[in-house]
C-alpha cells in the first residue's frame, strides 16, 4: 500500500507509551488487528508528555499539529518503531466526505483526516487527490504537513 516515488519521504519515531495497546481478535484460529495502538493511513502527533522527541501519539483534539501519517499496516502499539510519510503520497483515513483537491487537516481523534474549515487558520496535513464519500474510506492523499496554522 505503499507509494514511492520523487518527493516520497518517511521518517522513523516510537509509538509513545501513552498509545493505547493494540486488540485482536481470532477468526478460524487466525488472529485478526481488532482495534488500538496507532492505525495504518492515520496522522499521528508529536507526544509532548514524554521527553523523547521522537514519540509520536494519536492527536488529542480536531486540529493538531501533524507528524505525518503512519505507514505501518495494520497499526503499532506503545514503544514499536513507526513509519511516518511525512511528505509525498500516501492513503489516508477519512473523516467523511472529502472531495478531490480539498485542503485537509486532522478532523478527530484517532488521526483521520478531513475538509479544512475555511473560518478558521488550520495546521494542515495536505490535500485530497481523490474523493471520500464516507467515514474510513482510505484515500489517496499528498502530504504536505504544515509548520504553522494556514488561512484558507
Amino acid at each position: 500500500m505503499a507509494f514511492e516515488g520523487q518527493g516520497v519521504r518517511d521518517e522513523g519515531y516510537v509509538a509513545s507509551s501513552n498509545v493505547s495497546p493494540l486488540t485482536y481478535t481470532t477468526s478460524n484460529e487466525v488472529l485478526q488487528y481488532s482495534s488500538g495502538g496507532l492505525p495504518y493511513g492515520t496522522a499521528c502527533v508529536q507526544d509532548t508528555a514524554t521527553a523523547n522527541p521522537f514519540d509520536v501519539t494519536a492527536p488529542a483534539a480536531a486540529g493538531a499539529k501533524a507528524v505525518g501519517i503512519v505507514q505501518d499496516y495494520p497499526a503499532v502499539g506503545p514503544g514499536q518503531a513507526v513509519r511516518v510519510r511525512v511528505a509525498g503520497i500516501c492513503k489516508a483515513r477519512a473523516a467523511g466526505a472529502i472531495a478531490y483537491g480539498d485542503t485537509l487537516y486532522v478532523a478527530d481523534t484517532t488521526g483521520r483526516v478531513g475538509t479544512a474549515p475555511a473560518a478558521a487558520s488550520n495546521f494542515v496535513v495536505g490535500r485530497a487527490l481523490e474523493a471520500a464519500v464516507a467515514v474510513d474510506d482510505l484515500i489517496t492523499i499528498e502530504v504536505r504537513v504544515s509548520d504553522g496554522k494556514v488561512a484558507l
